[in-house]
């Protein structure tokens, strides 16, 4: 088993709050599975969790595995939406 966690904490500038983010992406297959999430309250956390299940990946199984991956990467690229805190 192959296994990858990452952890960001975002902070936004000084007198912007965050509007919108994407959401919580989650994805199981028999050779792997990853979740990628965003959470906020004053900041801005991700936290992505990818693991492959197997070893060797047979050269038949590697278009789905390369699926997989390009699903997890696309996942963890988005926009994030901050807008101006109002006095």
């Amino acid at each position: 088993t192959v296994m990858s966690e990452i952890e960001e904490k975002i902070i936004p500038p000084s007198g912007f709050q965050v509007e919108l983010f994407p959401e919580v992406t989650r994805v199981q297959e028999d050779m792997g599975k990853f979740v990628t999430s965003f959470q906020t309250d004053t900041n801005l956390k991700f936290s992505s969790h990818f693991q492959i299940s197997q070893n060797y990946i047979k050269p038949e199984k590697y278009p789905a595995f390369k699926s997989l991956y390009k699903t997890y990467e696309k996942s963890r690229k988005g926009y994030i939406f901050l807008v101006k805190e109002e006095k």
